[in-house]
């Protein structure tokens, strides 16, 4: 245990010693260094990228949270994986064959070159005999090792000044927290792939996604391998810069990952363009990432602010806000957030000086989860799991097209999907069966009140009871085709919804429903008309 506790305080004084000689100011220091020109950020970056795969990870994961740290900071370390060296084949070999079972057998048939690298992981080409090509997914040997060793190292980072703007210092602390709590999955690939397995029984059918189940004999802790729909990745749009704008692959991207967001509850937290594949169809198949699966009232909430921000309502948008936060200690009121999200934009911000192609629906949101935390206002669990998804999702769909706001379009198109969804969900065989035995029970009740009626009105000496029971026979005809109307309607919104012709495809109950109607009300009314008197 002593010596575990020397070789960490070494590898702490290593780690300050390093960043004092980057010249970092330590925050006791009376007065910052001012000797280097180079912004603090920029200067992190190559400190991150000499120390290794652990620390260029978490520089990646800074770089996809503007809300805990200024966007300018963010802007400079989103290279920090530039130029990344991949672990040689041969290593990549050895950690196949410690892992046994299938997997030792396929170490022979992997890709020499990989086809994606990361500071976590490494992608390689792989040939599954009988079951065709797949893709394999390996963690880095060096990442694993770092993390092993040097997590407790990371602390030190908090001892300096590493912002580019004192008004917006970076929340170093809790970025530091939330790294280390997902480590863990980081590392486990074999839960990753169990919980991708799971969500992918129970997500909803959709010709524009998918979640494709890994192979479950070929994963272990460290490997997973994924049978490969297409050879088309994302990663290979963002390698070849001759393929240019990829607008409507951004908006699409975006779209599919809102659908699996907030209609079927998977929110992929952490953005791999290697773990996303086009399909044939220009749909998208998810390889794998950590996923959370917020509940149902979450997902709404979630619609429903992102729709008052896409539309400029502060209001609704900090209502939705506050319910999906959680207060903490010295929270502000919500009338106090309110006033501080009505006078809100990006460019009022002064760590937002970057050059930017306008304002971006993204960076509005990444504000308002920085106002709130400065308020009080912790996200929830779901919330902080959207968070982190939209700030890789923005960063992705923005590299894919740079010139339209790809994430506020998928927006508005998954609010389209999620109404048609929820009327297909409420029209759906069950739904309808339940509202047709409902409506035949009132119309019975209806049928014995109105011979009632009848009755009454013929004992009536009055000279209006004829003129009232006609009366009371022709409200059949308008209340009956009203009804046959609005099932019409609803039955040409799920035709519609399906994505299939009317002509192609006929809902049994529906027409079903429509025939019981018409025979009611030719029963009531014609029962009515050929009343004596």
């Amino acid at each position: 245990m002593t010596a575990g506790r020397e070789a960490s305080a070494a590898r702490q004084r290593r780690l300050r010693q390093r960043m004092l000689a980057a010249g970092f100011a330590t925050r006791s220091a009376t007065r910052q260094n001012k000797t280097s020109e180079i912004p603090p950020s920029t200067r992190l970056s190559e400190v991150l990228r000499d120390l290794g795969p652990l620390y260029i990870a978490f520089g990646s994961y800074l770089a996809n949270r503007p809300d805990l740290a200024p966007l300018g900071s963010c802007l400079a370390l989103r290279g920090v994986e530039n130029g990344l060296q991949p672990t040689p084949t041969d290593e990549i070999r050895r950690v196949l064959r410690s892992a046994g079972g299938p997997l030792r057998e396929l170490r022979q048939s992997i890709s020499e070159s990989p086809i994606g690298v990361s500071s976590t992981y490494q992608w390689h080409r792989i040939d599954l005999g009988g079951d065709g090509q797949g893709v394999v997914k390996i963690v880095r040997p060096e990442f694993e090792h770092q993390a092993s060793s040097d997590t407790d190292a990371l602390a030190v980072f908090e001892e300096f000044v590493l912002w580019d703007d004192p008004r917006r210092p970076i929340d170093i602390s809790c970025a530091l927290s939330e790294f280390r709590s997902g480590l863990g999955r980081c590392l486990n690939l074999n839960e990753q792939a169990q919980d991708l397995s799971d969500a992918s029984e129970w997500v909803s059918p959709s010709d524009e996604l998918e979640l494709r189940p890994d192979i479950a004999r070929l994963r272990s802790a460290r490997v997973v391998v994924s049978d490969l729909p297409n050879e088309d990745f994302v990663g290979d749009r963002l390698s070849h810069d001759s393929l240019g704008d990829h607008s409507d692959l951004g908006r699409c991207l975006a779209t599919a990952w809102l659908h699996l967001a907030l209609i079927d509850g998977v929110c992929f937290e952490h953005i791999d363009p290697w773990d996303i594949v086009v399909q044939p169809n220009g749909g998208f198949a998810f390889l794998g990432g950590l996923a959370s699966l917020p509940d149902r009232r979450s997902r709404n909430d979630l619609l429903r602010y992102l729709t008052a921000s896409a539309q400029h309502e502060p209001d609704r948008a900090c209502a939705f806000l506050v319910r999906l936060s959680e207060a903490t200690e010295g929270r502000r009121s919500q009338d106090y957030l309110r006033i501080q999200l009505r006078q809100a934009t990006p460019f009022r911000d002064g760590s937002w000086s970057e050059p930017i192609r306008g304002e971006r629906l993204a960076h509005t949101l990444l504000l308002h989860w920085r106002l709130a935390r400065s308020n009080g206002y912790a996200p929830s669990r779901a919330l902080a799991a959207f968070e982190h998804g939209v700030s890789g999702m923005a960063h992705l769909s923005e590299a894919l097209a740079p010139t339209d706001d790809a994430f506020e379009q998928a927006v508005a198109d998954t609010r389209v999907v999620a109404a048609a969804v929820d009327v297909r969900k409420r029209l759906g065989p069950t739904t309808l069966l339940r509202f047709v035995r409902r409506l035949l029970g009132s119309l019975d009740h209806l049928a014995h009140n109105s011979d009632e009626l009848i009755r009454r009105v013929e004992a009536s000496e009055s000279s209006d009871s004829d003129e009232a029971v006609s009366q009371h026979s022709i409200r059949w005809k308008p209340l009956v085709a009203i009804l046959v109307a609005a099932l019409t309607s609803a039955w040409a919104l799920r035709v519609v919804s399906s994505g299939q012709g009317a002509g192609a495809w006929i809902e049994p109950t529906t027409t079903v429903v429509l025939l019981i109607l018409v025979i009611a009300y030719i029963l009531v009314v014609e029962r009515s008309r050929t009343r004596p008197g």
